[in-house]
């Protein structure tokens, strides 16, 4: 029987998802073909002749976009995906593996992760330091059109960040309770007017911005976790 005809693939968008799906599809069929496997085998799909992405927008990454008219004098804003958060990562490694061919397309002059300040609270809150390259971390609280630093001594602020810093010290619990009730309890209750600040912060992390929905035992996990097993640094690949 004649092995199958190759595969033509359309991948609707062209995001980081639909990238990688086009890059698996592209270079990982010949590695899944092992010697002496029959072509007709029933575990082993035809080969990706061709694939084709699709995308409404006039430039690729999805969500990974950058915008320089938002503060004048240039200074980037990244829309959607801003950092690579944490060292040691899957993403990290990538990187790593294709730090020379990326690095020989900016020059070798520049740096290909820039370490920068950013700390999502649904990360436990700021540091108390910039980077060293002295840059630091401002956050934006659109109700009253206000910047503040991240070593701000502004009081709502410092109270939050001291309770999100001590979800990582709470007890696992099957209790079914969300982080909307945990915020809400008299003894670590969020100040009103930084709970939309909250909500952008867990909106990058656990995507989702309805608190109530957020399961608090899935955070105190997380947070765990991240204390146990990742690397402390947030940077970006430069544009």
């Amino acid at each position: 029987m004649p092995p199958p005809p190759p595969l033509s693939v359309a991948i609707i968008g062209a995001g980081a998802a639909a990238l990688t799906a086009a890059r698996t599809l592209l270079t990982s069929h010949d590695a899944e073909r092992s010697p002496g496997t029959d072509s007709c085998s029933s575990n082993l799909l035809p080969p990706v002749g061709t694939v084709t992405i699709v995308e409404a927008n006039s430039y690729v990454g999805g969500r990974i976009k950058s915008n320089d008219d938002f503060i004048p004098g240039g200074n980037r804003v990244d829309l959607g995906a801003e950092i690579v958060h944490g060292f040691g990562t899957i993403l990290t490694d990538v990187i790593d593996t294709q730090g020379q061919k990326w690095q020989s397309v900016i020059g070798s002059n520049q740096e290909l992760l820039e370490e920068i300040y950013i700390a999502s609270h649904a990360d436990g809150g700021p540091a108390k330091h910039p980077t060293k390259d002295g840059k630091y971390g401002v956050y934006y609280l659109a109700k009253e059109n206000r910047l503040l630093r991240f070593d701000t001594d502004d009081a709502d602020f410092c109270r939050m960040s001291e309770i999100l810093s001590a979800l990582v010290d709470l007890p696992e619990s099957d209790s079914g309770r969300s982080l909307a009730d945990h915020f809400e309890d008299e003894n670590t209750s969020i100040p009103q007017r930084m709970i939309g600040l909250l909500a952008s912060g867990y909106s990058n992390t656990a995507g989702c911005t309805d608190l109530g929905d957020v399961s608090l035992n899935y955070m105190v996990k997380f947070e765990k976790y991240w204390e146990e097993n990742e690397e402390e640094g947030d940077a970006r690949l430069h544009p």
